[in-house]
């Protein structure tokens, strides 16, 4: 098969020019003109598969206007939004082996700066420091809430279900019910025991497993 003449032809905001040789490995490259004026050479493949559609101004007009539209790209609760999504999502974060490598993940919506803060600076205080509930749970409004950092601290994943049934959780007096289901933690309720709140989490674990019998009926 012959090599696919991609000159004159537009991919997104790209124009190509011409030929331009080819790389190391032998990919196609291809001087190309993005709607901002600005020349760059790209791979064939990036163009043909959808990967590069701009010279990059898109992007950087997208961070401009985000941090333009909330102002809060250097506040203390971006930062900690931003080292959040980094632990889930980046495979180079040193902390990702103990949260996006053991199946924590940053619920949908979140992966926007003002969801997040839609969500949670209604009740963030100064010094408060994000925590999880259910330490096996995701990111997610049902699942987070601030606390101060004693008190986060002591909820690391070792000492978080310690001499309590599973999916159970000591909150101040009480006790907190919760399960996950898809990744998804589901709040079950506040009670007066230990007991309690474990009744509750293995009624709600039988009708999960109910629900997924019928399922495969």
């Amino acid at each position: 098969m012959g090599m696919i003449n991609l000159a004159r032809q537009v991919f997104g905001k790209i124009v190509v020019m011409e030929r331009e040789g080819s790389d190391k490995r032998g990919a196609s490259l291809w001087k190309c003109r993005c709607e901002c004026g600005k020349y760059k050479t790209i791979r064939g493949s990036s163009l043909t598969k959808g990967l590069t559609t701009s010279c990059g101004c898109v992007q950087k007009r997208r961070t401009q206007i985000a941090n333009t539209k909330h102002g809060l790209s250097r506040s203390v609760i971006y930062n900690k939004w931003s080292k959040m999504k980094s632990r889930c999502i980046n495979l180079s974060d040193p902390a990702y082996k103990d949260y996006g490598g053991r199946g924590i993940v940053l619920c949908k919506d979140w992966l926007d700066f003002e969801s997040f803060w839609r969500d949670m600076f209604p009740t963030y205080k100064v010094g408060l420091e994000l925590d999880r509930e259910d330490n096996d749970g995701s990111y997610c409004k049902d699942n987070c809430r601030w606390v101060n950092r004693r008190t986060n601290n002591s909820n690391t994943r070792i000492q978080k279900n310690r001499n309590y049934p599973v999916g159970v959780y000591r909150v101040g007096d009480r006790y907190r019910a919760g399960v996950t289901v898809s990744r998804k933690f589901r709040n079950l309720g506040t009670f007066d025991t230990p007991k309690e709140a474990s009744d509750a989490y293995q009624r709600a674990v039988g009708e999960i497993d109910d629900q997924l019998v019928s399922e495969e009926c």
